[in-house]
């Protein structure tokens, strides 16, 4: 009787240990990572940023049903980038941020090459959840058509016809969509209709 005891703990214990494993590993699956969002002009300061809870969920949803076309996930990854900004603006207080922003200094600002850098952190934190598979993430872009004019932005390239394009938040105020353009019409300025 013993023995049949002992046997009995020893399975409970191997299943408690199976069990509690693959929950820790399933919830690494569901909740992001920490991700740096940068902010101040030039990421002068940069924050440590983890969503949960609902503002994570609502991100994830708009994910839930896979997109039928690039065109639906470009549309699902500008919603997703309003939302994070949102949230990551409510934690580090850049929900003030302007549009086109110039560098006037003032706290809790971003210029392009903040969002540039948040919006391309953004896409990989998507990526790694498996909620982009029509397009894959470039490098971002850089503009300069005179040598005072430099302009940053992020990029991402459709995978059924490798056309590349911009996605550009420091057009839009905080939370705002940012504005996605072919990468040339990006470079040609055609931004705003």
């Amino acid at each position: 009787m013993f023995f049949h005891e002992e046997i009995k703990y020893k399975l409970l214990f191997i299943l408690l240990l199976f069990f509690n494993h693959l929950h820790v590993y399933a919830s690494d699956l569901t909740h992001p990572e920490t991700i740096s969002v940068c902010y101040n002009y030039s990421c002068k300061n940069t924050g440590q940023v983890k969503l949960v809870g609902a503002e994570w969920e609502k991100i994830e949803s708009l994910f839930k049903s896979e997109s039928q076309s690039s065109q639906e996930e470009r549309n699902k990854i500008s919603q997703a980038i309003a939302l994070m900004e949102q949230y990551t603006g409510k934690l580090l207080g850049t929900s003030n941020d302007q549009a086109r922003n110039d560098g006037t200094g003032e706290e809790g600002q971003m210029d392009c090459i903040d969002e540039s850098k948040n919006t391309t952190t953004y896409l990989h934190l998507f990526n790694n959840q498996g909620w982009i598979r029509w397009h894959q993430i470039e490098q971002r872009a850089k503009r300069s058509p005179y040598f005072f004019d430099t302009h940053w932005t992020a990029v991402i390239k459709d995978n059924t016809n490798n056309q590349q394009y911009a996605i550009d938040s420091w057009f839009r105020e905080n939370g705002k969509e940012p504005v996605i353009l072919t990468l040339e019409d990006w470079m040609d300025k055609k931004e705003e209709p």
